[in-house]
Parts: structure tokens; sequence; C-alpha cells
């Protein structure tokens, strides 16, 4: 699936993370698809959730 390179979250990355696994990066800026991407794959890996 295409996405815009341009494509950024419009809440700020202190917003847009869990307790204890905060996005890396400033904490007023917005993530990138491609940070958000990675933090989720991490938040997966971190909590070991299933495939399905």
């Amino acid at each position: 699936m295409e996405r815009y390179d341009s494509l950024v979250l419009f809440t700020p990355r202190i917003y847009s993370s869990l307790p204890g696994l905060p996005l890396k990066g400033e904490e007023q800026g917005f993530p990138t698809k491609d940070e958000i991407a990675a933090y989720l794959k991490n938040m997966w890996k971190r909590f070991n959730f299933p495939f399905n």
C-alpha cells in the first residue's frame, strides 16, 4: 500500500505513545509514518503479541 512520504501524525510524540514506551525524538514533534510503523513493530516485539 502506498502512502504519502510527507504523512505525519497531527498529535505530538508525547501524546502518541504508551507509558513506558516513548516515541524517540522531540516530545513536541510530530512523528512520521515510518516512525509510527517502527514504533508499532517494536511494541509488537516487546509485548510478544500473537501473529494472527
